[in-house]
């Protein structure tokens, strides 16, 4: 049966994290907040490799190399990679930096020769070929945990300004249903030790990104779980925060998302007591780029002085609110606990 057109299983949700040096996925059972155990969620080991040893089960890195042959993905591809280098070749590293940071019309520029030899690949084919690994390893995992595939999927994605976020939101929901097509046409394939040979890859992209029904994602509205305002994307800083604060009664939480290529920052507080919901104070969320880079610096003062003196009310000349007390946010963004803005 077509993974595209397979109706999903609406007991479960779906979260990948499409992260930019190692990707993530799990399930959890539809359940209230306060209803859910550990065993209504179920991380996918979306890293095992079928007779390989894995470095981590739980990750699969946000790898593809383009082999003579074809393409590689994960470790596979960071093995390769290594060896390449010494021929001058370079793995297509960071993928999710070319919706973060990127000119999102670059998506469809040929790659450099040094990452793609072939001159076949685009930022945006190779992007849909990693998603689909990823989907494949994603249902043989589901299989082991035995828990239903496929489900309603949320993506993760960086704390993007709003125009970014609108061109990004569409990016990804149309990645992922290239992602799902790109399944369909080449299976198991996208699993195998030795990669995805280069005229089969060719041949199911060709298919895919001609068709226009891939390109728009009110087209398949039963493949992703929308939030209240039509989104499938869930801010990285507000799962985390809505997940850390918990049951615990903290009202305030500050996130830094240190990541491989990009880092995350926000400030979030509880709401009245009894509502189950997350505040984001105003622009506190943000992203910076780049490893120990002046601009993380920057993020961590920024929430140190910024907007996020509101936090403590400083800016209003008031007190903090004490527990119990609403939290008078201005300006501030409600999230449920899943994360919708």
């Amino acid at each position: 049966m077509s993974m595209l057109a397979a109706p999903r299983n609406r007991d479960w949700i779906g979260c990948i994290d499409f992260g930019t040096a190692m990707s993530k996925a799990a399930v959890v059972r539809r359940k209230p907040r306060t209803e859910l155990t550990s065993a209504d969620v179920k991380p996918l080991a979306i890293g095992a490799r079928d007779g390989l040893g894995s470095r981590n089960n739980l990750l699969l890195a946000s790898v593809i190399y383009v082999d003579d042959k074809g393409i590689l993905f994960g470790e596979e591809a960071e093995d390769a990679a290594r060896r390449g280098e010494r021929r001058g070749r370079r793995a297509f590293v960071s993928p999710k930096q070319y919706l973060s940071v990127g000119d999102p019309q670059a998506l469809d520029d040929m790659l450099d020769q040094h990452i793609d030899p072939t001159g076949n690949y685009s930022a945006r084919k190779l992007l849909a070929l990693f998603l689909a690994h990823l989907l494949v390893r994603a249902g043989r995992a589901t299989a082991i945990a035995r828990v239903p595939w496929p489900v309603p999927l949320r993506i993760a994605r960086p704390a993007w300004d709003e125009k970014r976020a609108k061109v990004g939101e569409l990016a990804l929901r149309s990645l992922v249903l290239q992602a799902f097509a790109t399944v369909d046409k080449l299976g198991d394939q996208l699993s195998a030790a030795n990669g995805v040979a280069h005229d089969a890859a060719c041949s199911a992209l060709s298919g895919v990104m001609s068709d226009e029904r891939f390109h728009d994602p009110a087209a398949f509205l039963d493949i992703f779980e929308l939030s209240n305002n039509h989104r499938a994307s869930v801010l990285e800083a507000t799962a985390v925060a809505a997940g850390a604060i918990g049951d615990t009664g903290r009202r305030v939480v500050v996130v830094a998302d240190i990541g491989g290529g990009t880092s995350d920052f926000g400030a979030f507080m509880t709401g009245l007591p009894g509502r189950d919901v997350l505040s984001e104070v105003d622009k506190s969320a943000g992203i910076r780029r780049g490893w120990r880079s002046p601009g993380r610096v920057a993020a961590v003062s920024h929430l140190q002085s910024g907007p996020n003196q509101s936090l403590c009310c400083r800016k209003q000349g008031r007190r903090c609110p004490r527990p119990g007390e609403p939290a008078r946010l201005q300006g501030a963004s409600v999230y449920d606990r899943q994360g919708d803005r």
